[in-house]
């Protein structure tokens, strides 16, 4: 009985190691995106996030989900939202925010969208955030971030657009 025990941890183990070190290193667009990210945060006071390798996979993983499944949203067709899979991915956060984009698969591109829209502008720009990661894959770009007390909903990308058209002003917020 011991023996299955030992079978199945070095099998958990190995997975692990295998989506590890299968993930390719982040491009030069997506660190160069990750940094604008950090100067557009300076410029309005706030910390820079610290790129994490864990959030980079997660992102990556995000994106290749939606371009092999065929869906873009923050809930996949199995109804889960990106903070299921932190702990898989070693993230010690429960909450993470998530912006998403489609449309040519290029991190410079997607952080501008992003910038025009009030619900990602707060994302990029909320000050709890330590780290994160941005990854595109196809055209599908993901960025990630957790920090601080903040309890991101898990919500539709249709939730997400009815809850900033009818929310006031946050605190916070930078417009």
């Amino acid at each position: 009985m011991r023996w299955i025990f030992v079978l199945l941890l070095i099998l958990a183990l190995a997975s692990v190691a295998w989506r590890y070190h299968t993930t390719p290193r982040p491009s030069d667009e997506e660190l160069a995106a990750f940094e604008e990210i950090n100067a557009l945060r300076r410029s309005y006071g706030r910390g820079e996030i610290a790129f994490d390798e864990r959030f980079y996979r997660l992102a990556r993983f995000r994106a290749q989900d939606m371009l092999t499944r065929g869906y873009f949203d923050h809930v996949t067709p199995e109804g889960y939202c990106v903070s299921h899979y932190a702990e898989e991915y070693g993230i010690p956060y429960g909450s993470i925010a998530e912006n998403l984009y489609a449309g040519g698969g290029n991190a410079s591109e997607a952080l501008l969208s992003w910038q025009g829209s009030r619900g990602h502008r707060y994302v990029l720009l909320y000050p709890g955030h330590e780290r994160g990661a941005l990854a595109c894959v196809g055209e599908v770009c993901v960025f990630l971030a957790a920090g601080g007390e903040k309890r991101w909903r898990c919500m539709s990308g249709e939730e997400a657009s009815l809850y900033w058209d009818t929310t006031p002003l946050l605190p916070d917020e930078v417009l």
